[in-house]
């Protein structure tokens, strides 16, 4: 009977460490930050661009990706940034993309500009891709890595104080990274992800099921 009773209790061990990775998410994400500095003869001005995606995504879902770009500083004759671009492209090891374009102001400068001072940020901004209808060609059950590439056009006005004639001064500046690479999962590879747990639940409710019936027919049989 003790045996019994400690089988009972190992089944229920086991059924409890089966269901934990069931209803645990995933906490990996992919985040980073890049600093860029523009330095020329006009100034120097210093931009950190910021995104934030999550590492792995369904095929069948909607992916979203944080971007931010922060105005960190400006010297000399740079005084404000009055247009900025980011064109981000996903391109997955199969050889799709996707491709998405956010913009700020315009250029070339007009006469009532739209301003980002030093110390100021564009964004966050959410980036969402449909990932259903886009398409992806992943296999039921199969994956892809997608990289993310980021150009960022960045046009700052320049402030001219020995001229007497204020014509527009702009520079026009551009930097490009690769952002890292995001997994693209189709719905049959996470059920793949699960099954040996969803397994283990059974197989171990079965075998609980089993001890906790023959524990009882024996008490019957016990006079």
């Amino acid at each position: 009977m003790m045996k019994l009773r400690l089988l009972s209790v190992l089944c229920s061990t086991m059924i409890i460490l089966s269901l934990i990775p069931l209803f645990t998410l995933p906490a990996n994400a992919l985040s980073g930050s890049w600093t860029k500095d523009f330095v020329t003869g006009v100034g120097k001005s210093t931009y950190t661009l910021t995104l934030d995606s999550p590492d792995e995504v369904s095929s069948s879902s909607n992916w979203t990706i944080i971007a931010t770009l922060s105005i960190d500083h400006m010297d000399r004759f740079k005084t404000f940034v009055f247009f900025t671009s980011m064109f981000i492209t996903v391109e997955t090891d199969n050889g799709e993309q996707m491709k998405k374009t956010l913009q700020f102001g315009h250029y070339p400068i007009g006469e009532f500009p739209d301003r980002l001072y030093p110390g100021s940020r564009w964004g966050p901004h959410n980036v969402t891709f449909n990932l259903a209808e886009e398409d992806i060609g992943i296999p039921l059950g199969g994956s892809v890595d997608a990289n993310i590439y980021v150009t960022v056009n960045i046009a700052e006005f320049l402030y001219q104080p020995f001229r007497a004639e204020q014509l527009p001064q702009t520079t026009y500046e551009t930097y490009a990274l690769n952002a890292g690479a995001v997994k693209i999962t189709s719905e049959g590879s996470t059920l793949g992800r699960y099954l040996p747990y969803i397994l283990g639940v059974v197989v171990s409710a079965i075998i609980f099921a089993g001890l906790f019936a023959w524990d009882r027919f024996t008490k019957r049989k016990t006079p």
